[in-house]
């Protein structure tokens, strides 16, 4: 079981992360809003980047999202592959679960199919919220966790992020997650919070995949 654990999780998982990071970058260099701004992590959902109407990269966007989420779900089988017993369970039925949504956030384009759109994007956070905490207790908690008690605090700064996003939705409702017309404020929290969940759950992957290509077990 390690040995399959081992090879879900360094494949997909460095390969997850370099497809995603391109396919962000690559779209979010040439875009330019709807009033002729340039795109700006501060203030703009990650979502925008797929925006048929607006990102000239949307579709280059949403492909490396959808392989990318498909990838994340097999790096979390293998993450959770190293557990025993109902944790085992949990963390790789819910991992498949994260990557499926995020998947599909890229097969339906946020000004396409927003009720759809905004349900898998909400399956993603919220699954992802759900699933790193679970890892973070396993790990510092456990008697013999399968992984080291310093992954915990790695996964903290996602999960906090994570919170502040989630909760400012709560909040907000549906109107907080509606990305303005025209110019915008420097820094709005929520675009802001969803970018600090992105990029630190892509440096969790990033640090977990390098613990596990170290090891020899």
């Amino acid at each position: 079981m390690h040995r399959w654990s081992r090879r879900l999780t360094i494949l997909p998982g460095a390969s997850g992360v370099l497809i995603i990071t391109l396919g962000l970058l690559i779209a979010a260099f040439p875009y330019v809003g709807d009033a002729g701004q340039s795109y700006s992590p501060f203030n703009h959902f990650v979502s925008e980047l797929g925006d048929t109407r607006v990102s000239e990269r949307a579709w280059l966007f949403n492909l490396t999202l959808f392989v990318g989420g498909l990838l994340y779900g097999l790096f979390m089988i293998g993450v959770g592959l190293r557990f025993t017993g109902l944790l085992r369970s949990g963390m790789t039925i819910g991992g498949a679960l994260v990557g499926l949504s995020a998947a599909l956030v890229g097969v339906f384009p946020m000004n396409e199919n927003y009720p759809a759109h905004a349900g898998a994007a909400l399956g993603f956070f919220e699954g992802s919220l759900v699933v790193l905490i679970g890892f973070a207790l396993a790990a510092a908690r456990a008697r013999r966790p399968a992984y080291p008690r310093w992954l915990a605090l790695v996964a903290l700064p996602m999960i906090l992020c994570n919170i502040v996003f989630i909760a400012l939705i709560v909040a907000g409702g549906e109107a907080a997650l509606v990305a303005p017309t025209g110019g915008r404020d420097p820094f709005w929290l929520i675009p802001a919070a969803e970018w600090g969940v992105v990029v630190w759950l892509l440096v969790w992957v990033s640090v977990i995949t390098i613990w596990r290509a170290a090891r020899r077990d």
